[in-house]
């Protein structure tokens, strides 16, 4: 009897407290986590939907920067949208004046996530074939079409990628920003500043008499100096354009940073135009950019050096690379490899040394597309040089890798792998170990800064100058 009033005590007491329990979670939450997220999300669709004149939409992608996007949502949950994708990348089409309309969604993930689930502009981003966005082969530009939403405020709505972890910035639209974007105003932006760009040859600021060359660009901006250690040192941040030269008197647009980048112990986080030029901006200062009209240094391309590759896409560097090596060396290869069906997408010259001689040398590498196989294949030549007395570099010898993409088509593309050393042979038959060379005419080069003429292009680019011949340049974007 005890043990049975003693059970039943207990289980009052245990009764009381569930009840209390439950009266303590009525007064923290009147409604169930169900009933708050459905409250949250209705809240971030009304925010989608209260600005009148669409969103700026400023994404940095993991491979080429920031990118502007102008946004128009509806309750229907279609969204429109402009992109300026073209004005780096005109494989693209119009993106910066032909709407496209898409689906888009809210969705409760492990974050509240804003998800574009219909192909559109964002989607070109994404893609991981570089041939539709001018990234490489495999990850593309390394973007997002589905984002979290991390905050709100003040109006704008911060975003982070859910598979690249893209940072992302939602701003509404001013009426001037529409009317400037209906006008094709995304791609005027980088115009302007291409104009700009092509006018400043060397833009530089200097900090504590350090000259630290600034590469002010609407995608990735640049900062490059030589460090107290004698050493060269590259530091870049993603940024992005806004509308400002298209809706006042600024000849050039203000840049913005997603993230500040210090400097000598200076943190930019953006550069302002003044009316006259930029000023690089920082918390207690505003930085006035110079032009200089010589190389601040020389540029550090080669073995051991801060730059160990040149990267050139032919299409994307229209005003770059130049006379006359467009007419006699890349397109008489571009026409003879594409009558055999093949399309050259790339080059790349990268330097290595030779373990087991412990000379240095450079691999030309040719990335084509094979239109038959539907794929991309790389041929590769290796040329051993010597650094001379005044600087420049002579390659001496050239050498297949021994597959048949170099075998097969070095015929079709040869002003390109004579360029750096002319080859010649008795026999070329059967396979690469079975060629007998005859004459080689090894050639030599200057290594230096080429200026960016390619409106919207952004990064540090060097090149290779014939020294017999010093308006001959082969050109590229300088990679570690």
């Amino acid at each position: 009897m005890k043990r049975n009033l003693l059970y039943l005590i207990m289980l009052s007491l245990l009764t009381v407290v569930i009840v209390a329990c439950d009266k303590t979670e009525d007064r923290i939450f009147d409604q169930s986590p169900d009933e708050r997220l459905n409250a949250k999300m209705a809240e971030y669709q009304q925010t989608l939907l209260s600005s009148p004149n669409g969103w700026l939409m400023s994404i940095n992608s993991k491979v080429n920067g920031g990118y502007l996007f102008w946004l128009s949502f509806n309750d229907k949950n279609r969204v429109t949208m402009l992109a300026d994708i073209e004005a780096t990348f005109p494989k693209a089409g119009a993106t910066s004046t032909v709407p496209i309309e898409s689906s888009y969604k809210l969705k409760a993930l492990l974050a509240p996530s804003l998800i574009f689930d219909t192909y559109s502009y964002l989607h070109i981003l994404a893609d991981p074939q570089g041939e539709y966005n001018g990234g490489t082969n495999s990850e593309g530009l390394k973007s997002d079409f589905e984002f979290s939403i991390l905050d709100i405020d003040n109006g704008s709505i911060y975003l982070q990628g859910n598979y690249n972890n893209c940072e992302v910035l939602m701003t509404p639209a001013t009426p001037q920003d529409a009317e400037a974007i209906m006008n094709g105003g995304l791609k005027t932006i980088h115009d302007n500043l291409g104009t700009y760009l092509v006018n400043t040859k060397y833009p530089f600021i200097d900090i504590d008499g350090t000259k630290i060359l600034v590469r002010p660009e609407s995608r990735n901006t640049s900062f490059t100096y030589i460090n107290k250690n004698g050493e060269l040192t590259d530091n870049a941040t993603g940024s992005f354009l806004d509308l400002s030269s298209c809706t006042s008197d600024n000849k050039s647009s203000n840049i913005h940073f997603f993230s500040p980048i210090e400097v000598l112990g200076k943190k930019i986080s953006g550069l302002k135009w003044n009316g006259e030029k930029y000023l690089a901006i920082t918390e207690n200062e505003a930085i006035e950019i110079s032009d200089s009209a010589e190389p601040l240094f020389a540029c550090p391309l080669g073995y051991n050096q801060v730059f160990k590759e040149i990267y050139t896409d032919a299409d994307a560097m229209q005003g770059t690379l130049t006379e006359p090596f467009i007419s006699t060396i890349y397109t008489p290869a571009f026409n003879r490899l594409y009558k055999n069906s093949r399309k050259i997408q790339n080059m790349s010259c990268t330097f290595f040394m030779n373990v087991t001689t412990g000379e240095p040398y450079m691999q030309l590498g040719i990335t084509y597309w094979s239109m038959s196989a539907e794929r991309s294949y790389t041929a590769k030549w290796n040329y051993p040089y010597r650094t001379n007395d005044d600087g420049t570099i002579t390659f001496y010898d050239r050498e297949q890798t021994g597959v048949s993409n170099e075998f097969n088509n070095e015929k079709s593309l040869i002003e390109l792998v004579d360029y750096f050393c002319g080859l010649t042979y008795k026999s070329y038959s059967g396979s690469w170990s079975q060629v007998i060379k005859d004459v080689i005419t090894p050639h030599t080069f200057r290594i230096d800064w080429v200026p960016n003429k390619t409106l919207g292009l952004s990064g540090l680019f060097g090149g290779f100058y014939q020294v017999d011949n010093t308006d001959m340049c082969w050109a590229g974007k300088l990679k570690k």
